[in-house]
Order: C-alpha cells, then sequence, then structure tokens
C-alpha cells in the first residue's frame, strides 16, 4: 500500500469526490475519487424462460436504458437486503430464491464502488413501492432471445451485459 499525504473532499451528495495525494516511491501523485455506495443488480425471473427487466430513463445519457433491476445498497443493509428492497421498488416482486453470482468494481480505477449481482428466481408479487425520483417501465422478454440479443450487441446497459453473462458462466 502506497502512503497517502493527504486527502481533500471536493465535494458530497450521494457521491462524494475527493482527491489523495500519495507517496509512490519515487514520486508524488494525486488522484481523483469517487466515492459512492455499493449496488446490487437482479437479474430477475418470472420462470425459467422469461426474465424481468426495467426501461428506466438514465438523465446522464438523457435515453432509457433496459437494465435489470439494480440499486444502491442503504447504510444498515446487506447486499440481499438490498436485491429484494429493489425487486419490490421497482418491479413489484419479492424473490423466493436469490442467488448470489459475485461482485465486481466496474471503475477500480476511480472509485471504490462495488456491484453485487443476484439471480432472482421463485417471484412473488408484492406491493410495488417506485421512488418517486424514477422513471421506469417494466419489461419482460424471453430469456434466451435476450441472450442472442445481447451477442450481437443490440443493448448497451454494462449491468444487463454483466448479469447474463454471469448468469451463463455459473450454468457452465
Amino acid at each position: 500500500m502506497k502512503k497517502i499525504l493527504e486527502t481533500k473532499e471536493i465535494y458530497k451528495n450521494w457521491i462524494t469526490l475527493r482527491t489523495e495525494k500519495v507517496d509512490l516511491g519515487n514520486c508524488e501523485y494525486t488522484y481523483d475519487i469517487i466515492d459512492m455506495k455499493d449496488a446490487i443488480c437482479v437479474l430477475a425471473f418470472l420462470d425459467s424462460q422469461t426474465v424481468v427487466l426495467v426501461d428506466v430513463y438514465r438523465q446522464a445519457v438523457k435515453d432509457r436504458i433496459l437494465e435489470p433491476v439494480a440499486g444502491s445498497i442503504e447504510e444498515n443493509e446487506t447486499s440481499e437486503q438490498a436485491a429484494q428492497r429493489e425487486l419490490r421498488e421497482e418491479i413489484g416482486y419479492s424473490a423466493g430464491k436469490l442467488e448470489y453470482l459475485g461482485f465486481l468494481l466496474p471503475t477500480a480505477c476511480i472509485s471504490n464502488h462495488k456491484i453485487y449481482f443476484y439471480v432472482a428466481e421463485d417471484l412473488k408479487k408484492d406491493s410495488i413501492k417506485q421512488d418517486r425520483t424514477e422513471d421506469i417501465e417494466i419489461r419482460t422478454y424471453n430469456y434466451k432471445e435476450l441472450v442472442k440479443k445481447i451477442k450481437v450487441n443490440r443493448f448497451n446497459s454494462i449491468l444487463l451485459h454483466t448479469a447474463v453473462s454471469m448468469n451463463e458462466m455459473k450454468k457452465n
């Protein structure tokens, strides 16, 4: 581990932007780092062949993106609890079975943010409690057709590509 000489907080809201001046041994360098809550991503299956996705508006790209259920892990919440909460909030279901696929560091060069991936099965209808800041439309897809479309890059969500890829790898 490198020696941190100085840390400065630049901005704080739901993310924190900070700089860290580090002694690298042969020189000093200042890194820009984004701190944000860890998150979950859930590939939700209504049955063995049907997956539930969300078509969500993302302000940063000013477009709608097709994604699995996803969201932040709140303070004092486990990733499993967050997955169940997000399933209820975004699609109105809870999972009888939640299988952990692993976690990834999507932007390790600038952030310590982790995303925990799950597959949800044995879905049971629950009350939907959508976040008022989210513009979400629920979509269902045949899973095999979804995989085919991902293979030819028909969708641009890294969460969707990753969740499906991790699910496919667990089968092999």
